[in-house]
């Protein structure tokens, strides 16, 4: 994604990552391929609200303007119930990204078909769950996952399919706050990609 952006030209591209050791090694390529293309990497845990702000304050200081920004940050199915450090369940915490003001991609999956919104149970501490917000266990059964059953407690896929969940409704929402500016967010969903998660 980055050398596609840097292959355009772009004054300047940010590269924001939790681990600036491989977005550093992203720069340095991109360095090489497109000399003329200017570089900044960033440090950002999207778990943490004091990371975000802090990150949000150095952008700024780089930056007037954010022309394109494209989330594709994540965590899949941790395995264990894990709270970020401002108690949020970690990947509905790192999955769902707030932001407004920019032309914004929020790379996500399908995988928000399965599950609804949990209003009674956001942090997956156990507590029944009404009907309305159970899986969907019809489409996960089509879907050969069977295990996408549970009336409460912490599941990691479902975990995982609230926290696409919730950013395909908050970008529907930006879309829709921010459409009189021209500003037209969107999710995508690449499909099948083989990554580390």
């Amino acid at each position: 994604m980055a050398r596609a952006i840097a292959s355009k030209g772009p004054s300047l591209l940010v590269l924001i990552a939790r681990s600036t050791s491989k977005a550093e090694a992203v720069s340095k390529q991109l360095g090489v391929d497109f000399l003329s293309v200017k570089t900044r990497v960033l440090s950002l845990d999207l778990s943490s609200q004091k990371s975000v702000r802090q990150a949000a304050t150095e952008l700024e200081n780089i930056t007037k303007a954010v022309d394109v920004l494209i989330n594709n940050a994540g965590v899949m199915a941790v395995s264990e119930r894990t709270l970020s450090k401002d108690g949020e369940d970690i990947q509905f915490a790192t999955n769902y990204s707030p932001q407004s003001g920019a032309r914004t991609v929020n790379i996500t999956s399908a995988a928000h078909v399965l599950t609804h919104l949990r209003f009674s149970d956001h942090i997956f501490k156990g507590v029944p769950i009404p009907y309305e917000e159970q899986p969907n266990t019809a489409i996960a059964s089509q879907m050969d996952m069977p295990e996408l059953d549970p009336q409460g407690g912490y599941h990691p896929m479902i975990a995982y399919c609230h926290s696409n969940t919730v950013n395909m409704l908050f970008t529907t929402e930006l879309a829709e706050m921010l459409k009189d500016k021209g500003i037209y967010p969107f999710t995508s969903a690449p499909g099948v990609v083989e990554t580390e998660l």
